[in-house]
């Protein structure tokens, strides 16, 4: 960063600042990213493994952001939602891995025998959010917020502005 500060008319200064390599930090570099979910299917007798990443831009496309152990994403911050077929509220819990180069996963438990189906799971990346629910331990539980709308993307729409979706399958 460089900046140059002058008074030309003199009248609070006589002289110009000149300030140049201001460093942010101490060499981090700092990158466009995105959260992404990814579907994933399995049988309602086995838990399942919904893969969660952070992700940056490459020049050319979005690729694991494999420098990030620190994203915070939790099971309060994981919607699920939207119910298909024989699936129904609380019929399956999450809970939610710790990010290590960029990965961690959203864990489902196994609903049981007679209850296939589906659920929309959703990041609100907002710094709150109001009313949406979860599934923590067999319990309904709200839903927070994760402050983290940087990490919003354009999954069906044409700005960044998007949290990011995912449908798991039993």
């Amino acid at each position: 960063l460089a900046v140059t500060a002058t008074d030309p008319d003199s009248v609070a200064s006589a002289s110009s600042l000149n300030m140049t390599s201001i460093p942010f930090d101490s060499g981090a570099e700092f990158r466009y990213g995105r959260l992404r979910l990814n579907n994933a299917n399995g049988p309602q007798f086995t838990p399942l493994v919904v893969p969660l990443e952070t992700q940056h831009w490459s020049g050319s496309s979005f690729v694991t952001n494999s420098a990030d152990h620190c994203t915070g994403i939790g099971a309060v911050n994981i919607q699920l939602d939207d119910y298909k077929s024989n699936l129904a509220a609380c019929e399956t819990s999450l809970t939610v891995g710790a990010l290590a180069s960029g990965r961690s996963a959203v864990f489902l438990s196994a609903p049981g025998k007679g209850n296939e189906g589906s659920a929309r799971l959703t990041a609100p990346l907002e710094s709150s959010v109001a009313g949406p629910t979860t599934c923590i331990a067999g319990a309904s539980t709200p839903v927070s917020g994760a402050n983290l709308m940087h990490l919003q993307g354009n999954w069906s729409v044409p700005t960044f502005t998007q949290n990011p979706a995912s449908r798991a399958t039993f």
